[in-house]
């Protein structure tokens, strides 16, 4: 307020006329009335609430892999959905497993490209909405849709990169990105 007072105060001067207190007002009102800007909604976060700098910064990185991720984790999750009701129709063990091999095929043509090019966090990120929406680990998954064998294989791969995939989500231990979820699931005022 201040910095337009002062900006608002040296044109008069400068031109030589005095200013006085009422025309201020009434040149900020009129100043503050005809600048309405209109903006997207946001999401505001205080720098303070971090006990420090990497935790800030843990914070930042999270939400930008959860908006990069997050449209291919919503696929997946349509498509875990609707496959599910779709192996509800079929009346034999034979009619479920050739179904899913060819969706796994399509899957794998369309999806495995941009999952190549995804970073290790960003896979865990997606792991972890997965098992959010779903209520289930992504071990059971695995191994309810491709077997016991490639459950174990990826449980490997994941204890490799310091996670487990038996874990389950737990909001507590995610504490960023249950925020940042729970943020853009909130409706905007």
């Amino acid at each position: 307020m201040r910095g337009v007072l002062l900006l608002v105060l040296f044109p008069l001067s400068a031109l030589g006329q005095t200013a006085s207190w009422d025309s201020v007002t009434a040149y900020t009102d009129t100043l503050y009335r005809h600048s309405v800007v209109h903006l997207d909604p946001f999401i505001l976060v205080e720098k303070e609430r971090y006990s420090s700098r990497e935790d800030y910064r843990e914070f930042w990185r999270t939400r930008y892999y959860v908006n990069r991720i997050l449209p291919y984790a919503r696929q997946a999750i349509t498509l875990l959905k609707a496959t599910e009701d779709t192996l509800g129709s079929f009346d034999k063990r034979r009619q479920e497993k050739r179904y899913l091999r060819q969706t796994y095929k399509q899957l794998k043509n369309t999806y495995k490209e941009p999952l190549k090019q995804m970073y290790v966090e960003e896979g865990r990120i997606m792991v972890k909405i997965i098992e959010r929406e779903t209520g289930q680990p992504f071990y059971d998954l695995i191994k309810a849709y491709r077997g016991l064998d490639d459950a174990l294989f990826w449980q490997g791969v994941a204890k490799l990169h310091g996670y487990s995939l038996k874990e389950g989500y737990d909001p507590e231990k995610e504490p960023y990105l249950e925020e940042i979820l729970s943020a853009m699931e909130a409706p905007a005022d």
